[in-house]
This record gives structure tokens, sequence and C-alpha cells, in this order.
């Protein structure tokens, strides 16, 4: 067997053509090169790889390294704020935090000081009185569903948020046990 090398421009390289084993010397236009030229080295059908010197592999290294360098510092710096940007969201997430549990105690502090207005009221009589004139009967009414009344300890309220039935009571105290059977009725359980 001949010793095969080929020889030629870098425009006029096709890798597919070389044999295994065989030689190819680029010998000006290499783009990927310095001076234009470089050697190619075919093993398999299909199967080339460019060979080059140690100071080539050291100055395409030297010129890649500024690349990497560069992308890194803008990933990094691009972290960095991203994290900054965070913490202050962090920040100002807890400072409204704060002054929302701030404003949440005012109104509880308002609501307790109304309650114990209400009840010095009520203690002092406020709210008795003489009792007014009789009223005109109003109609009968039609019969109602059968029930009971029943005294529960503590004060309650209802209010309706959203469609939902909410029962209010006082802190400290228990939940009565009301409920809304299938048929919606309110049910209290003693």
């Amino acid at each position: 067997m001949a010793i095969q090398n080929r020889r030629g421009a870098y425009p006029d390289f096709v890798p597919s053509k070389l044999l295994p084993g065989e030689w190819a010397v680029v010998q000006s236009g290499e783009p990927n090169s310095v001076g234009g030229t470089s050697v190619y080295m075919c093993f398999n059908a299909g199967d080339v790889k460019r060979m080059a010197t140690y100071a080539e592999m050291q100055e395409q290294f030297n010129n890649m390294l500024g690349d990497v360098i560069s992308t890194l510092t803008g990933e990094v710096n691009t972290a960095v704020a991203n994290a900054e940007a965070a913490t202050q969201y962090a920040h100002g997430a807890g400072d409204t935090a704060i002054e929302k549990a701030q404003d949440a105690e005012a109104a509880a502090n308002q609501v307790a000081s109304a309650l114990n207005d209400l009840a010095e009221r009520v203690e002092n009589g406020e709210f008795d009185g003489a009792q007014g004139p009789q009223g005109i009967p109003g109609q009968d009414g039609a019969d109602g569903a059968n029930g009971i009344v029943v005294t529960a300890s503590g004060q309650y309220a209802f209010q309706i948020k959203s469609d939902h039935l909410y029962v209010i009571y006082e802190d400290g105290t228990e939940a009565p046990d009301f409920e809304i059977d299938e048929n919606g009725h309110l049910i209290l359980t003693i």
C-alpha cells in the first residue's frame, strides 16, 4: 500500500473523501488555526480529526479563556443582582408584614376598647329606660317549623362574607357548636 497524503487550500478540504490512515494537509485558509494552516488525520471512514501542536492548543485555550471568563463573570453578576433583588423583596415583604401586624393589633385594641365601653355603659344602666307605650298588634304570621330556643353562654354574632356564614365569638372562649345541616338549617348542638 502506498503512503497517501492530500494537500490543498481549506475550501477544497472534504473530510468525507479521506481514506482510513490518510493525512490531509491544509496549506491555507483554515479558519480555526493560527496562520491558516492545519493537519487532519482520517482514522476510519467519516472519523477525521484535526491534529495540533502543543503551542497551537495553548494559544487556542488562551483565546477561549477570555470568552469563558467573560461568560462566567456575566453569569455571576446576574446571580448577584438576582440575589440582591430577592433580598430587597424579602426585606420589603417583612416590613409590610410588620406594618400589617401593627395595623391588626391596633384594630384589635379598638375593638377591645369599644367592647369595654359598651360593657361599662350597660353596667351603668345607660340603656335602661322607661317602657314605651304598647304598639298596635301586627297580623298573625304563618306558623313556622317547630324549633327550640336555647340560651348559649357568651356573646355570638353571625356574619356573611363571600357566600360563607361565619360565627364570631369572644377571644378566650370556646367556639359554639353551630353547624349547617344538609337542608341548609343552622343547628346548635347542646
